[in-house]
Order: structure tokens, then sequence, then C-alpha cells
């Protein structure tokens, strides 16, 4: 007797238009973002992490690429704070 295995894959995904694959389709970054993340750079952890919380008790998620543009200007506002604080510290 002979065994005949079939396999069934599903159908890929339907490309959205650009070419890029439904959920996966890769956001850029908006220059407002890009500057907000440059702010962010500098920063050491601790602050980083409370910049972080900030974003998710506020718009939950840590993810500067999902902010819209009211929510970028928010956090960069709050950034700064951070950073004058720093500098008047010093």
């Amino acid at each position: 007797m002979q065994v005949v295995h079939q396999h069934f894959y599903p159908s890929p995904p339907e490309a959205q238009p650009g070419g890029k694959v439904g959920a996966e389709r890769a956001q850029s970054a908006t220059a407002a973002q890009r500057e907000l993340l440059t702010l962010m750079k500098p920063l050491n952890k601790a602050a980083r992490i409370k910049v972080l919380d900030f974003m998710r008790r506020e718009f939950d998620t840590p993810m500067v690429i999902e902010l819209k543009p009211d929510q970028v200007y928010r956090v960069r506002r709050y950034v700064e704070t951070i950073n004058s604080r720093r500098r008047e510290r010093a």
C-alpha cells in the first residue's frame, strides 16, 4: 500500500497599493518623529525609561513611529523638559 501526503498551504496575503503586504507594511518615520528620536538619543537609561513610560501611559505605545503628530508634539515637549532640567542641574 502506498501512502500519499498532501500539503495545503494558505494563499499569500494580497498586496496593498504600493506593493506592501497587509499589517507588515513598513511605515517610514515622519520628520517630526525622526527629530524626536534624535532628541531622545542622548538621554540616559533612566530618563529614556521615563519617556517610554509616559508614551505607554498616555498613548498606549512605546513606539515613536506609532505616534500621531499631536502626540509627537507632547512627547517632544516632555523630552525637552527633561533635557532642560538636566542642564539646570549641571
